[in-house]
């Protein structure tokens, strides 16, 4: 069984992204629902209508987000308005691992563009790789441009 990469993950609908955004948690940090639902300060009843039904109270979504540690429906919500998500900089030094990282998922989309025109990947799927190589590449801009005068990290 492969591991999922869940940076290259693309939430298509808010349900599927609140879903996400707990597999998530469940799946690398061990936060069971309830876990979950305690450390937003609801309850686990609560928590999964709202999940089940993405009818989850906008004063919740970021309190669940920082829980499952994923911004899953922020990024669903920037995405179907045409807009991007790209973190805020601290100017710091990217780690080679990161690069290399980086790298290879260009590598991969351009592989998916390829695939695109020759009519053995959808559009759709196409697209969303497009969109998230632009956001990461959006922030190493960023990221060099800070390099000067970076940030502390106290929250981090």
């Amino acid at each position: 069984m492969s591991r999922k990469n869940w940076n290259q993950v693309i939430p298509r609908s808010l349900t599927e992204s609140l879903q996400l955004t707990k597999d998530f948690a469940c799946a690398t940090k061990q936060l069971s629902v309830p876990r979950i639902a305690d450390r937003m300060g609801c309850s686990t009843d609560s928590l999964y209508k709202y999940l089940g039904g993405a009818t989850m109270p906008a004063n919740l979504l970021i309190p669940f987000m920082e829980t499952c540690h994923r911004v899953y429906p922020i990024q669903y919500m920037a995405h179907s308005l045409n807009m991007m998500l790209v973190p805020m900089p601290r100017g710091r030094k990217a780690e080679h691992k990161e690069l290399v990282k980086l790298n290879m998922f260009c590598s991969s989309v351009m592989g998916k563009l390829l695939a695109l025109h020759s009519g053995e990947c959808s559009q759709q799927e196409a697209v969303d790789h497009l969109t998230l190589l632009i956001e990461n590449l959006a922030y190493h801009r960023a990221e060099a441009s800070k390099l000067q005068q970076p940030e502390l990290e106290l929250f981090v």
